[in-house]
């Protein structure tokens, strides 16, 4: 990935949701679905806050209208300011 955030901002993709269980059962498109606002961190800016407090491959929540998406060869990614971040999932 190249792309590198500034400031107080993180880079996070989506997260998979898991199409088939740890028994092999084939999950439906419907029971698969992730919360949208769910993500995985993949870098982290360089400022105070962000750098204290998220680490790449924490999975956060953030705010529906707090991202901005770009693409960096096939992959989607989105950059989050660090105040639209709501959460850290343990």
């Amino acid at each position: 990935m190249s792309i590198k955030p500034i400031g107080e901002r993180v880079v996070v993709k989506a997260i998979k949701a898991e199409e088939k269980t740890s028994g092999g059962i084939i999950l439906t498109a419907s029971s698969t679905k992730v919360n949208p606002n769910t993500v995985e961190v993949v870098a982290v800016g360089l400022g105070e806050k962000v750098a204290k407090e998220i680490k790449i491959g924490d999975k956060i929540i953030y705010t529906g209208y707090g991202a901005t998406k770009v693409h960096d060869g096939n992959e989607e990614f989105m950059i989050i300011d660090f105040e639209n971040i709501l959460g850290i999932i343990d």
